[in-house]
């Protein structure tokens, strides 16, 4: 067994007080959020934040130790952004779950920096338990066992994260971005796929695409992703089914 101690979170630890101080945990975090947004992650360091803030590097190792309680402020400051504020939190689990999950996805929006981010350190800060709570609170009527509770909890997150990530990845707004991005390996790729149904292999697959080319069905499919019914209607099959389960119990 390693010997080696294990880092504490930044929040083990009181916050440096001063009267009238320049700087605190959320100025900088702050500050960290809007560079990884503008610049990406590859763009935030010790330094670079410290100049943002208009203060020396070592001025800053008296709040942040190193990047790792840097990245853990940032992503704390990021679950803040998913807590619904309690006045705009409605009764039922059913529309607590749905103000949570449309919350999310816009924290997530606004912060793409957590997907170039890898860590294989858990981070759960204050924000995350504020979040946590809310998510429990919002289930706490369904009746149901506290395993299956925490189930729910978990598939909002997960549906959002993966819908999200699936955004991201397709571009969003519109074809044109994806389609510069890919360029001759599309072109390929959809020939190569078209020569694969015209095997008559796939019979499904021809019935999908209802006599359409290949690059014709992708473009859609990824503009679809900047459509908010898509969103909804997967959400509401999530709640649906959630639904089912309570009626069963």
């Amino acid at each position: 067994m390693s010997t080696k101690e294990a880092p504490e979170p930044i929040w083990s630890r009181p916050e440096p007080g001063a009267r009238n101080a320049r700087f605190s945990r959320d100025k900088i975090a702050a500050a960290a959020l809007e560079l990884a947004s503008n610049e990406g992650m590859q763009a935030v360091s010790m330094r670079r934040v410290a100049s943002e803030l208009g203060a020396g590097t070592m001025t800053l190792y008296h709040y942040v130790q190193n990047k790792r309680e840097l990245f853990e402020l940032m992503h704390d400051a990021m679950m803040g952004q998913l807590i619904v504020p309690e006045e705009e939190l409605e009764k039922g689990w059913r529309p607590a779950l749905r103000a949570i999950a449309y919350s999310s996805l816009e924290a997530w929006r606004r912060n793409r920096w957590q997907r170039e981010e890898i860590t294989h350190t858990p981070v759960f800060g204050p924000n995350g338990m504020r979040h946590f709570e809310q998510s429990l609170k919002a289930v706490a009527d369904t009746g149901l066992p506290r395993d299956r509770r925490m189930e729910i909890v978990s598939q909002i997150d997960e549906y959002v994260f993966g819908y999200a990530e699936g955004e991201q990845g397709l571009a969003g707004d519109d074809f044109t971005e994806w389609e510069e991005k890919w360029g001759d390996y599309l072109v390929a790729v959809s020939s190569y796929l078209q020569s694969e149904l015209d095997a008559g292999d796939f019979p499904h697959v021809e019935e999908f695409m209802g006599g359409e080319d290949f690059k014709t069905v992708i473009r859609r499919m990824v503009s679809e992703y900047a459509q908010g019914e898509r969103f909804d209607r997967g959400l509401e099959r999530l709640l649906d089914g959630i639904q089912a389960e309570i009626d069963r119990s």
